[in-house]
């Protein structure tokens, strides 16, 4: 998922919440979860959002198809320097 960050008022910067509100495994996946988590990777003017549930066994599932996340962006102040 690419999810735009917003412009903002100077003296702010660009912020994103990611909570994942949906999953699913497939049939033939494995069916032990031990966690669901979301990242994002700034990516120029946009974030990039995956979703991944982390198995019992094998490679973390990354945004299996039916999955849902929501996604809040929005302007914060910048932390202080030193």
């Amino acid at each position: 998922l690419t999810v735009n960050k917003p412009t903002c008022p100077t003296g702010l910067i660009p912020d994103i919440a990611v909570m994942p509100v949906a999953f699913n495994i497939p049939d033939d996946g494995p069916k032990q979860l031990r966690g669901v988590y979301t990242e994002f990777e700034p990516d120029g003017e946009t974030w990039k959002v995956k979703l991944k549930l982390l198995v019992k066994s094998g490679e973390p599932l990354t945004n299996p198809s039916g999955s849902e996340v929501v996604v809040l962006t929005g302007c914060k102040k910048t932390p202080p320097v030193g």
